[in-house]
């Protein structure tokens, strides 16, 4: 062989080699640059997830947030709505001295032992409960300060009330039951007056002299519920202008009331002597007063 082909051929198998070599390099080139642009790629993603986790976050501390402030505004509402439901119960309230009446006789051998003073360690045990009850009326808002001023005049009241003789008994019975009726009478001829005051005023003038007042009410007997006839007791000193005063506002009332089937009492009108109100001059105009 000559000695330029030998030469030749050699050269050749170097190209050869040498372009294998080159090949392997761009090869290995290629697959870092594709490797980089992987992790690059990688990175980005994680850079967005880490995004969206964030934001994600935010979205569910907001939420949460959301529904605290709106378990907070219901609760709120829940606790207004309770607050505006009570009602304020006055000194003088009849639902506080019908409970206080209705737990302690439901107490039974368990409630005041009257040979025993208030305060004894037992009675101030008994007295804590029905404190306990009426305050926790949901529909109440009491003053404890007024309500045990009660529950002490409930106590001295069974206490006297069980010392004491059927006759007395039933004397402070009868005495209870005129207090009602006065008071019953004062309510229901207040409220008719207030609704027909420019007619009442017209007819008896803008001076009254606080005629409106349970010293002023008469009081009302009967022999019992069966009994055809209501016995009307007027004190013997007021005035013939109060007593027309009076019968106008019943007249008001008994044209509004409901008629129902029952037949009206007879009532039979009789002076009762009476002592005049204490400072009467002071309080009460002197026309409502017989001369």
């Amino acid at each position: 062989m000559l000695p330029e082909k030998r030469e030749q051929e050699a050269n050749c198998r170097q190209l050869s080699l040498d372009m294998e070599q080159l090949d392997r390099r761009l090869l290995a080139i290629n697959v870092e640059d594709e490797l980089r642009e992987l992790s690059l790629q990688q990175q980005l993603n994680a850079e967005r997830l880490h995004d969206m986790l964030v934001e994600t976050n935010s979205q569910i501390a907001l939420v949460g947030e959301m529904q605290r402030d709106h378990s907070s505004a219901s609760q709120s509402t829940r606790a207004s709505s309770q607050a505006i439901s009570r009602r304020i119960a006055g000194l003088q309230d009849p639902e506080i001295s019908r409970l206080l009446r209705s737990f302690v006789t439901q107490l039974g051998a368990e409630g005041w032992k009257f040979e025993e003073r208030f305060d004894s360690a037992h009675n101030r045990s008994v007295t804590e409960k029905v404190e306990r009850y009426v305050l926790g009326q949901p529909s109440l808002v009491v003053n404890l300060s007024s309500l045990r001023g009660k529950i002490c005049r409930l106590f001295d009241n069974q206490k006297q009330s069980k010392n004491c003789s059927a006759e007395k008994k039933d004397a402070m019975r009868t005495k209870a039951r005129r207090q009602r009726c006065r008071q019953e009478k004062l309510k229901t001829r207040t409220k008719i007056f207030n609704k027909h005051r420019a007619a009442v005023v017209k007819e008896f003038g803008e001076d009254l002299g606080n005629i409106l007042a349970k010293q002023l009410m008469s009081e009302e007997e009967s022999k019992g519920e069966e009994s055809p006839t209501l016995v009307i007791q007027e004190p013997s000193w007021r005035s013939s202008e109060a007593n027309a005063f009076y019968a106008r506002l019943d007249q008001l009332a008994a044209a509004e009331r409901t008629r129902n089937s029952a037949v009206a009492r007879q009532k039979v009108v009789v002076l009762k002597e009476l002592p005049v109100p204490e400072a009467f001059s002071t309080i009460f105009s002197s026309r409502w007063r017989r001369p």
